[in-house]
């Protein structure tokens, strides 16, 4: 699918190709770019129309950057700014730029968001907002048909005004990534296996709640070994497990998402509380020599729910980044 629209210019950004700087942070979201059939190219070059594609944030923390997959000759420019709240939005733009294309065919072009200090909460809202001058920019996305289910990211496009845009089955494609800091919570209950989403928690289980994961005390300090993670919401006297990974994932997983994948380790079989609660202590000496000085994993607990929504036997809190 190709759309040809000619859109209004914006005041002068920073110039920005590829970037190198030292990438981190947490893989908040990401509206796909997919193959044939659902494939999109928004020409975005001209004078005329502004896009808005609204983002919602699943995690708590700074917006780090974003990525855009961007498509048209090498040297085509596409301006960039960022406006909070949900879209149409007409606010002060919190960040602007210009990403110049430095490759032929399409382009994934990293957006460095840190000087802009945007805070983000799960459900915060802001917009994207593209615009070209003429050069033959685009920016890639997707098109779902009605027959072919909802579209590829749950929120809407807009261009010019607060319409969602043809339909409402286009999307800009696009990655989101938190700032991470030493311990940043993300994973939180959106599009859980059976509609038992949870804001701030992990997906919802037989308590109405969803369990929550977080710092209770102590550092990712490797020669202090004092983190304490506590688990809250939690069914009472019930089987838990944290585990760890080095890479983060999201896939539904019993009556949760799992979000912890690549090289993993559990700590061992524990019961919760009366109350429905848990703390995981000592995570260096039980690593078996996994967590290192400099080293970044994901945590998140496992724990059995048989009484939970969706009758699968077991859920999971939101996940952990730790930076040690």
């Amino acid at each position: 699918m190709h759309l040809r629209h000619i859109l209004r210019s914006i005041a002068a950004g920073l110039a920005l190709a590829a970037t190198t700087w030292a990438q981190s942070g947490v893989l908040d979201q990401s509206s796909p770019v997919p193959g044939a059939g659902q494939w999109a190219n928004f020409n975005v070059s001209g004078a005329s129309y502004v896009w808005q594609q609204q983002v919602r944030a699943n995690a708590t923390g700074e917006l780090e950057r974003l990525a855009l997959h961007v498509t048209g000759p090498v040297a085509s420019r596409v301006y960039v700014r960022l406006r909070a709240g949900a879209g149409w939005s007409s606010a002060a733009p919190f960040f602007a730029t210009t990403l110049v294309k430095s490759a032929s065919g399409g382009q994934w072009v990293d957006i460095d968001t840190r000087a802009a200090h945007f805070a983000v909460t799960p459900g915060a809202t802001f917009v994207i907002e593209l615009v070209g001058d003429g050069s033959g920019g685009g920016v890639a996305g997707s098109y779902t048909p009605s027959t072919q289910g909802a579209p590829q990211y749950s929120e809407p496009l807009f261009l010019g005004g607060s319409t969602c845009y043809a339909g409402c089955r286009w999307r800009i494609g696009f990655r989101m990534y938190v700032a991470a800091g030493d311990v940043t919570e993300f994973c939180f209950g959106a599009a859980c296996p059976c509609g038992n989403d949870a804001a701030n928690a992990g997906c919802r289980n037989s308590t109405g709640l969803g369990a929550k994961l977080s710092r209770a005390s102590g550092t990712t300090s490797v020669a202090q070994d004092d983190l304490v993670l506590a688990a809250t919401q939690l069914p009472h006297d019930v089987n838990a497990t944290l585990f760890i990974g080095n890479l983060q994932s999201r896939t539904p997983f019993y009556d949760g998402v799992r979000c912890v994948g690549g090289t993993t380790q559990r700590f061992g079989v524990f019961k919760t509380s009366a109350n429905g609660t848990a703390q995981v202590v000592a995570l260096i000496a039980n690593s078996n020599g996994a967590i290192s000085a400099g080293s970044t994993w994901f945590a998140q607990l496992w724990y059995r729910d048989f009484g939970g929504p969706c009758a699968h036997g077991s859920n999971l809190t939101n996940a952990l980044q730790l930076v040690f």
